[in-house]
């Protein structure tokens, strides 16, 4: 009770008004902010209206759910960086190799460097 006092002080103070009607309107609208905006962190980051209408179990679950998904899409973007990552590693050594005609990698027209190189892509993504 006493921060919300002291919170609406702070509020209330920042500015002049003429007449009994300004202030209460003000202070209506700081209550309506407090208790309809506002969220709390003793009340689970919800906001009192949240919690008096009973809504608070339904709002967890769905911040839960956003949650997941947001986890679980970096989680997919992760891996496809790292699979990214490979693919381009073994593309430029297939390159090197094809550029430098080095071992048993000889590779004399384009159809060959790219069968070579989606046969390559078909291997690594039958692993992972």
């Amino acid at each position: 009770m006493e921060r919300y006092h002291r919170s609406m002080k702070n509020v209330i103070k920042l500015n002049h008004y003429f007449c009994p009607s300004e202030l209460e309107k003000a202070i209506d609208g700081w209550v309506k902010y407090y208790n309809e905006s506002r969220f709390h962190e003793s009340l689970d980051n919800l906001t009192p209206r949240d919690v008096y209408l009973g809504q608070g179990e339904k709002i967890k679950k769905i911040r839960e759910i956003i949650k997941q998904n947001s986890i679980n899409k970096r989680i997919f973007h992760f891996k496809m960086d790292d699979r990214l990552l490979v693919i381009f590693y073994a593309l430029g050594n297939i390159l090197f190799a094809a550029f430098f005609d080095v071992g048993s990698l000889r590779l004399q027209q384009d159809g060959d460097l790219r069968k070579t190189l989606l046969e390559l892509l078909h291997f690594y993504l039958s692993i992972h």
